[in-house]
């Protein structure tokens, strides 16, 4: 594959992509759905991002009784908030990113961060990692968030660069369906939650192991680093690490 050359922005997802919070979404989502009962909820079975889930139970609840739905959405936002806090109390940065950043800095390509986290949890995170950038845009910055492509549009319209020059990297199947959905190239990486078939499938043009590796694809001069990639990957059983691959995120 020739080098994307033209490339004047990139949009990265944060939690899997740039950084591991190790949040537990499956704790998560079995705290959220044992409310639904407490409350009265019965919802199709339709699979749901987290998010997504409790937008729809407050939707029903609110049809009834709207003091009651806001109760629920308290509850659940506490158990997210609760448990996105714990993560980030934990979070790691992925080998390789900060010398990444650097050198599409040091190229003059812009740097966004959208995620679906919170905006304090991923202000918590970035304490313990700190990271170039320049837009961070969390569920708390927008009213619609990825794979909704207004997330990615509002990024790339405070950095003032078109679609065509911009990239969108992440590792759930939800960060290329929102590069589909505007335009953008999506490229895939395998340090979180998805595999490079599903991501392929959700319309990723490139998967690769790391977002560490983005730099050769840019055309930029890169170090070696598969053995620290390696050496991270493999520590702890990597593809069964809580908040890692077995978990579908928010």
């Amino acid at each position: 594959m020739r080098p994307w050359t033209d490339v004047r922005a990139v949009l990265f997802d944060f939690d899997g992509t740039l950084v591991d919070t190790r949040i537990d979404f499956a704790r998560m989502r079995q705290e959220v759905r044992a409310l639904l009962p407490q409350f009265g909820v019965q919802l199709d079975p339709r699979p749901r991002y987290i998010l997504e889930l409790i937008e729809a139970a407050e939707a029903l609840l609110r049809q009834q009784d709207r003091q009651w739905a806001r109760a629920f959405r308290q509850a659940a936002e506490e158990i997210v908030l609760t448990l996105e806090l714990e993560g980030a109390q934990r979070a790691q940065v992925i080998p390789g990113i900060p010398d990444l950043l650097r050198r599409l800095r040091a190229a003059g390509i812009q740097i966004a961060v959208l995620t679906r986290n919170c905006r304090v949890a991923v202000e918590l995170a970035l304490t313990r990692c700190p990271l170039l950038y320049d837009v961070l845009l969390t569920r708390d910055d927008v009213s619609l968030i990825k794979p909704h492509p207004a997330h990615a549009q509002h990024a790339l319209t405070s950095l003032g660069v078109p679609q065509a020059q911009s990239v969108l990297v992440g590792d759930h199947v939800g960060d290329m369906e929102c590069a589909q959905k505007l335009g953008l190239r999506g490229v895939g990486v395998l340090t979180g939650s998805s595999s490079h078939e599903e991501l392929m499938a959700a319309g990723a043009e490139v998967v690769l192991p790391s977002a560490a590796e983005l730099a050769s694809l840019l055309g930029l001069e890169n170090a070696d680093l598969k053995g620290s990639l390696a050496k991270w990957m493999s520590g702890g059983d990597f593809a069964g690490r809580p908040g890692i691959a077995d978990q579908s995120g928010l």
